[in-house]
């Protein structure tokens, strides 16, 4: 899975999307057993056991986004493999309007509404744009049967923290337009907060997604509560999907900001540039204002928060130029940078694996 756009979610070989990996397959196969077999020995299984274990739901943890109106969360989401859609609790969405995505890299892009089923509460989201995101897989078995845990993502305190959730087994319950939904999770330990969040093993697979749904499978009052769509409900949710529009490459400009209105004139301090990106050949990064530059405006539209510099951003395109009013030193300067290509995302790489301690060397005969 070398595609640089998001990844993630269900993994069927029927349907045109397929769930990535969050690491690349010899990430998750390298575990400390693996490792102490290949040694073959009792001190090198011995030195394993004390290797760090990979944390698959931290790695899982990537690919879910925060839905957001307004700056204020509302959901969250799973975004699929190869084509970066965003999967989703429908209700979530409101009135499906100025919603969008915030990855956990802090990138914010705007969405739009490709699919809905309102029965199931599910939709699919475009990205106008979107960063690179690692994939989920998804569960093969019946995940009432493992006996594992299961985790959540939350929108509140820490956006992404992980919610405890358990599958209780199956029950009917009232989707959207009065159909009967007969075979969702019930679950619990989640609210309504997590609505949207993929539900996932501690290996890092989906067993479902919250929705909502009407705690009565009979037609009458409806008291809304969170149950998991299955992986079967999202497959055929997908597979009825229009297919991806082709994306297109996405600007790079390399600096991460921090808002200053210490001084004078308010923007953005350049906290951090990445290396050999356009932002490390034309600003100065530092932990003040005395040290670093302060980033004013870009193409003459002031910028005093990141993300309003981020959507300045992703309205251009790889190669385009932009021109920046930079105070540097006391001094305000124009910047000509030209945008360059956002870098593929790089699969977080495995624990290396343990060696046996070298043997002591045989005493030498007298």
């Amino acid at each position: 899975m070398r595609d640089p756009r998001p990844k993630a979610l269900v993994s069927i070989a029927a349907l045109p999307f397929v769930l990535a990996a969050a690491a690349s397959p010899g990430a998750r196969a390298a575990a400390p057993h693996a490792a102490a077999s290949a040694v073959g020995s009792a001190s090198a299984a011995s030195a394993s056991a004390s290797a760090k274990p990979v944390d698959h739901v931290a790695v899982a943890r990537a690919s879910v986004v925060v839905l957001e109106r307004q700056g204020k969360p509302v959901g969250l989401g799973t975004v699929l493999a190869r084509d970066g859609r965003i999967l989703t609790a429908l209700s979530a969405l409101g009135d499906g309007n100025g919603v969008d995505a915030r990855y956990q890299g802090g990138e914010v892009v705007r969405l739009r509404t490709e699919r809905v089923d309102r029965a199931w509460d599910l939709a699919l989201l475009a990205p106008q744009g979107a960063p690179a995101a690692a994939g989920l897989p998804a569960g093969d078995g019946d995940p009432l049967q493992t006996g594992t845990p299961f985790v959540a993502f939350g929108t509140g305190t820490g956006r992404g923290a992980r919610v405890t959730a358990t599958l209780r087994g199956r029950k009917s319950v009232l989707g959207a337009d009065g159909v009967r939904l007969d075979d969702v999770l019930d679950v619990g330990g989640v609210s309504l907060r997590e609505i949207g969040s993929p539900i996932v093993d501690v290996g890092g697979t989906v067993a479902a997604v919250v929705v909502r749904g009407c705690a009565s499978a009979t037609p009458g009052p409806c008291a809304s509560v969170p149950v998991g769509a299955p992986v079967a409900a999202l497959r055929a949710f997908l597979a009825a999907a229009p297919p991806p529009a082709p994306s297109r490459a996405l600007p790079w400009f390399g600096a991460a900001f921090v808002a200053d209105g210490a001084g004078a004139s308010r923007g953005l301090r350049v906290k951090s540039v990445a290396p050999g990106s356009p932002a490390a050949i034309a600003l100065r990064p530092g932990a003040s204002r005395d040290q670093a530059d302060v980033l004013v405006a870009i193409d003459g539209v002031p910028v005093t928060t990141p993300d309003a510099a981020s959507a300045l951003v992703l309205a251009h395109r790889p190669g385009d130029r932009v021109r920046l009013l930079v105070l540097g030193a006391g001094l305000f300067r124009d910047v000509p940078l030209v945008l360059g290509e956002t870098p593929a995302p790089v699969a977080p790489a495995a624990p290396e694996a343990p060696t046996a301690p070298e043997a002591p060397a045989a005493p030498t005969p007298r």
